[in-house]
Parts: structure tokens; C-alpha cells; sequence
């Protein structure tokens, strides 16, 4: 019996963070599509993002695109960053028309759909909690529920630089606050908005059981 393997398509799909947060998206997208090529590309120099003003923001995540596009041409990018959606994504399709962009956005719209206490608490960065974007979906979609934004850069710190070598006895720890901050408020759908915390999910999930 002949088997054949297809070859991958010359033009990758760039998956694109300030850090780690999108590699486990990354991962999930090579295992659904096998025959795509896949870069992933983590903006170091720029990280956090979620500390930084619009401005800065945008003209780190202009200088990686720009870059990533002269030397590879992908053919799709994914903002695998919910702070960088909100600041950039609108400003990144005029800027490359000729590119998809894909967003990452936190999922207020299922939490409202599902909650049935009509409490959502929404954990992102600092940044992505104050920006209009977050406003504007929560108008959009969850306009009869009452919304806890947390901001959390000091989190998606610890997840870049320590989650590696971190006890899980750490994990949770680092995540109590945060927690805490979700049943006081009583909070029956918890909206991760930062791709870093998919890094923490089953920490989350445990913390947050009744």
C-alpha cells in the first residue's frame, strides 16, 4: 500500500503574542490543521503590553507585524493577544489590507448567555480592562448582567517569567487574590481575557469550584 503525505503550504500562519499567551492556541491550530505551516512569533522587546499606553502598544505590535511580514508573507495572522486586539487589530487590517487578521477577544458574550446569576467577572490586563473596546462588548452583549473587570498584569508577569518552574502549591497561591475577588463578588461566570491565563486553567477551574 502507497501512502502519501501532503506537503505543507509554502506561506505560514503567524501566530503572534507580547509572550507565551498564544502558544497553547498555536498548538490547537497545528493539531486541526496539519497540512498549514505555523510561526509563532512572541514580542519580548514589547513585553507586557498590558502596562504600557495605546500608543506604545501599537507601535511595538506595527514594528513585529511589519517585520514578520517582510520575512515571512503569511498568508494569515493571528493576534493571539487580547490587549493587542483591542488597541491594534482595526489599525492592523488598514495598515495590511491584503492580510487577515484574526482577534482574540475576551468571551463576554457566551459568559452572558450562560450565567445565571447574571454576574460576570471579566480577568484581563490593567490596559485591556480600561480600554473602550471591553466597554463596547459588554454593551453589545451583556447589557442586563453586571460586570467585575479585574485587572491583572502582575499575573501575566508571573505566568512569562515564573510559571515554568513554579510548585503548584504556587499556582494557586498566586491565583487566591484573584479568586477571592470573584466569589466576593459573587460571580457565576469568570471570563479569562488574557491568553497568558490559558497557562492556568485547571488552577482556575479547581479555585473556582464550589
Amino acid at each position: 500500500m502507497n501512502t502519501q503525505t501532503s506537503a505543507k503550504t509554502e506561506k505560514p500562519i503567524l501566530y503572534f503574542d507580547s509572550g507565551i499567551g498564544g502558544i497553547p492556541y498555536a498548538v490547537e491550530a497545528m493539531r486541526a490543521l496539519p497540512h498549514e505551516s505555523f510561526v509563532y512569533l512572541a514580542d519580548r522587546a514589547g513585553f507586557p503590553y498590558g502596562t504600557k499606553e495605546p500608543h506604545e502598544v501599537i507601535d511595538f505590535v506595527f514594528n513585529a507585524i511589519d517585520t514578520a511580514k517582510a520575512k515571512l508573507e503569511p498568508k494569515a495572522v493571528v493576534v493571539a493577544c487580547n490587549t493587542a486586539t483591542e488597541i491594534a487589530i482595526h489599525a492592523l487590517r488598514e495598515r495590511h489590507p491584503d492580510i487577515p487578521f484574526i482577534g482574540t477577544v475576551p468571551a463576554i458574550k457566551p459568559a452572558a448567555e450562560q450565567t445565571k446569576k447574571g454576574r460576570i467577572a471579566v480577568i484581563a490586563t490593567n490596559r485591556a480592562i480600561t480600554e473602550p473596546y471591553l466597554n463596547r462588548l459588554a454593551e453589545q452583549h451583556a447589557g442586563n448582567t453586571k460586570l467585575l473587570k479585574i485587572g491583572a498584569s502582575p499575573l501575566v508577569s508571573w505566568i512569562e517569567n515564573l510559571l515554568l518552574t513554579a510548585e503548584p502549591s504556587e499556582r494557586i497561591a498566586v491565583l487566591e487574590p484573584y479568586i477571592k475577588e470573584v466569589r466576593d463578588f459573587n460571580a457565576d461566570m469568570l471570563v479569562l481575557g488574557c491568553t497568558h491565563f490559558l497557562h492556568l486553567y485547571k488552577d482556575f477551574v479547581t479555585l473556582a469550584e464550589p
